[in-house]
């Protein structure tokens, strides 16, 4: 009986782990134009996504980037996090394709895909067959510009910035890569980058910088130019910083070993490998101070536009409509906060909830932070929320302090209502402390759901396996 209530046990256990992080793929669109981009979405709930394989190759398209993107939403102070990892790819003609089934490697398991086939058409709607679109030229890939580097010779090893200069704030991407000459004739391979790119981490991280890494795990080839020369570039770790405060940032040099003449795996007289070693330039980066102003150091940096919804422009007094509050940009997304709603306004205003998403993709991070107020008008009139919805950063567009400003005008009928009659005078702490609670319905996360009911099963089979135990215990002591 033991055996059998271990092995459940143990069932058990797992199977609460797996509700915890549930990791699914998810694919684009199977109906593509030249020009549209397939995708193969790699999502984990709860946890991280951390040592992810690589994704398929698809007959017929080319991999054509990716994005780490992270989704937050906050409700009654508790978050839900959802990771996802995208790979695109870009159709190279028109025609019909096969993505057979795979499996990708997440978080230490095996997800399976059923696979799917792909149309990709002209754009006027002609779509080749088949046959067709397995023979043919293939037209050549778009070539990326590099425009801050120096060629050093036919492979050099580089650590590279998009900007050389920036404010406390303001976000810079820097990309380490491998840069191997179309006309390269040595035979180069890649040798333990995971464990060499871990020994680096502690010169590319600067401690005065808030840290947003793409999550490279697949180094794949993108062919460019620099200077007027063609390379394949290989990128082996993606990040971009905020400087938290004015000091210059400097990268030291890295080293890369990578193997040479490996097909042959050329051995030397020793009986070691032939190893090639190229090292990156050291990189320093001007941090600029803010110009003074009254909130400077206390509001976000970067390029930010605002977004508004309400669900209907007339309400009445005493009933609660929703108004969202999004701040969408290029910036550091985690250190936007909600705009400081001033006293006074009449309206009985809930303390929001909020909905993040962060997109690291294309060299830049971007996303979005919405609030979502619930809001009870007290009074009749005409009101205009950019009276107390606004939001000040400082633009890198304008190299100025700027200022969101809601757009939002709202007209209120009915009779004047007192808040005291919605939450039994303020003299109640209950209803003190309630009005500032966020009164929102909480979704059921299917998730959340059967980790309780898991979590409950478990707790009742340790009480069992407590009392079978101390039943044979005391068996035992009566036979003996």
């Amino acid at each position: 009986m033991h055996r059998i209530f271990w092995t459940f046990f143990v069932t058990l256990l797992s199977f609460n782990t797996v509700i915890a992080q549930e990791v699914t793929i998810k694919l684009g669109s199977s109906m593509l134009t030249m020009g549209d981009k397939f995708s193969i979405t790699l999502q984990c709930n709860t946890v991280a996504l951390e040592q992810y394989g690589a994704f398929p190759d698809i007959p017929g398209f080319i991999k054509a980037g990716t994005s780490n993107n992270t989704y937050t939403q906050n409700a009654d102070g508790e978050n839900t996090t959802v990771y996802s990892f995208i790979q695109f790819y870009s159709p190279q003609k028109p025609g019909i394709y096969t993505l057979p089934p795979f499996k990708l490697k997440a978080n230490g398991k095996l997800i399976p895909s059923p696979g799917t086939q792909l149309t990709v058409s002209d754009g006027t709607g002609a779509v080749p067959s088949i046959n067709d679109a397995q023979t043919g030229s293939i037209p050549q890939t778009t070539t990326d510009e590099i425009d801050n580097l120096e060629p050093r010779g036919n492979v050099f090893f580089a650590l590279s910035a998009d900007r050389n200069k920036v404010y406390v704030g303001q976000g810079f991407t820097t990309t380490l890569a491998l840069y191997v000459a179309d006309n390269n004739t040595q035979e180069l391979d890649f040798y333990n980058v995971a464990e060499q790119l871990q020994a680096m981490a502690q010169d590319l991280k600067p401690a005065n910088c808030w840290e947003e890494d793409f999550g490279i795990t697949e180094i794949q080839e993108i062919p460019v130019k620099i200077k007027g020369r063609r390379y394949s570039q290989f990128k082996i770790y993606q990040a971009t910083y905020f400087p938290l405060n004015s000091e210059p940032i400097t990268f030291a040099p890295v080293s890369l070993k990578m193997l040479s003449n490996t097909q042959a795996y050329t051995i030397d007289e020793n009986n070691k490998r032939d190893f090639r070693i190229y090292a990156t330039q050291p990189l320093r980066i001007a941090v600029q101070d803010l110009p003074e102003h009254p909130l400077k150091g206390l509001v976000p940096v970067g390029a930010f536009r605002l977004a508004e919804f309400v669900n209907k422009t007339r309400q009445r007094t005493g009933k609660s409509f929703t108004y969202k509050f999004s701040i969408r940009g290029e910036g550091n997304i985690t250190a936007i906060k909600p705009p400081e709603v001033p006293p006074g306004i009449p309206f009985d205003i809930y303390k929001p909830s909020s909905v993040q998403s962060i997109y690291r993709s294309l060299g830049k991070v971007t996303g979005e932070r919405t609030y979502i107020y619930n809001i009870i008008p007290q009074e009749p009139g005409i009101y205009n929320l950019g009276e107390g919805f606004q939001w000040v950063f400082f633009n890198t567009m304008t190299n100025r302090y700027d200022t969101l400003v809601s757009s939002t005008r709202i007209k209120v009928e009915g009779a004047s209502h007192e808040p005291t009659d919605a939450y039994g005078g303020t003299t109640d702490p209950f209803y003190a402390d309630l009005k500032e609670r966020n009164n929102w319905l909480k979704s059921l996360d299917r998730n959340k759901v059967w980790k309780t009911y898991g979590n409950w099963a478990i707790g009742i089979m340790v009480l069992g396996f407590l009392v079978l135990l101390f039943i044979n215990n005391r068996n035992n002591g009566v036979s003996s």
